[in-house]
């Protein structure tokens, strides 16, 4: 038993560096993530490399970048939840289901200082006020 049996975690560049890294980790930790990266032959690496561990990995190839990612991102993550028994805490028909998680996207080239930069996008349901 591991400290995140039953748990899913979703993980961003998860095919190298620290992102493998931690898709590893959290999979000997018994969580069910859903690895992310634009190179699907490094998350299925990746994925094999998880196979004798308590957890498991989805691998999940597209780019975090296209503004339908998170959702398909998420919605992935919903269904690993409740396959493993776990119902999800949002339903996929949430009008927001995107609400909960922080993301990092790109930053549009305004000028050639903005070009590269990133910024994080929140919900205000993430954060509600109180």
């Amino acid at each position: 038993m591991g400290k995140l049996d039953g748990k899913v975690a979703i993980v961003t560049g998860a095919a190298r560096g620290l992102g493998r890294a931690y898709t590893l980790e959290l999979c000997r930790q018994g969580a069910a993530v859903v690895a992310n990266d634009v190179d699907e032959a490094a998350l299925k690496e990746v994925a094999a490399a998880a196979r004798d561990v308590p957890g498991s990995v989805h691998a999940q190839a597209c780019d975090i970048t296209d503004p339908d990612a998170p959702r398909l991102l998420l919605r992935t993550a919903l269904r690993r939840a409740k396959a493993s028994g776990r119902g999800p805490a949002i339903e996929l028909e949430d009008p927001n289901p995107t609400g909960p998680l922080n993301l990092v996207q790109p930053e549009p080239a305004a000028s050639a200082q903005s070009n590269g930069a990133t910024k994080e996008v929140e919900s205000t349901k993430a954060h509600p006020a109180g």
